[in-house]
């Protein structure tokens, strides 16, 4: 996928991290209701490009490999309700 793509999703959220694209990864929570229920979850790398992580069920911990805190969520499964807490972040160091 490149920068420039158009992606469909039902949620946009800025996670609690730094924002420049100087990041590695985000670490973060996830509970769903459904809890049967599951996401698809986008985000740029260091190069302005998408990327995603395809989530099911409730998670304590998930590292998502993006450089920015802006992320976009596709719904799944008929979820309902979503709710992301930020955990941490690993910088790139530069």
């Amino acid at each position: 996928m490149t920068g420039e793509m158009q992606i469909t999703y039902d949620l946009e959220v800025t996670l609690t991290a730094p924002p420049g694209g100087i990041l590695d990864s985000i670490a973060v929570k996830i509970e769903f209701e459904p809890k049967v229920s599951g996401c698809l979850i986008y985000g740029k790398d260091r190069d302005g490009n998408f990327d995603f992580v395809e989530v099911h069920g409730n998670q304590e911990k998930l590292e998502l490999p993006f450089a920015h805190p802006e992320i976009y969520v596709k719904y799944l499964n008929d979820l309902q309700h979503i709710r992301v807490w930020t955990l941490g972040f690993r910088d790139s160091g530069r």
